[in-house]
């Protein structure tokens, strides 16, 4: 019964580790992945301040304006990309 038990607690940790180590990235690689070439964040910062000067319009709004204007200047670029532009651009 003991054995049991204990056999079963090490399976539950094993496979907790090695999902882990499966299908986890490190931090490191996602900055790399989702790296924004410079026309591109220079554009999306030109387009986040042209939106904060309007009134009246929610942050998601002048989000998705900026967003919809990126997918058509730049329709090779994949979308996670120019969310992350996005990003970056407001952080600054």
């Amino acid at each position: 019964m003991m054995l049991e038990i204990v056999g079963g607690v090490l399976c539950g940790l094993l496979g907790l580790l090695a999902g882990r180590w499966l299908f986890v990235r490190p931090p490191c690689a996602w900055r790399h992945a989702l790296s924004v070439p410079g026309p591109l964040l220079v554009r999306t910062q030109v387009l986040t301040r042209e939106q904060n000067t309007i009134e009246g319009r929610s942050g998601e709004a002048k989000r998705h304006q900026v967003y919809a204007r990126l997918i058509k200047d730049f329709p090779e670029t994949s979308h996670r990309v120019l969310a992350r532009a996005i990003e970056d651009a407001l952080a600054d």
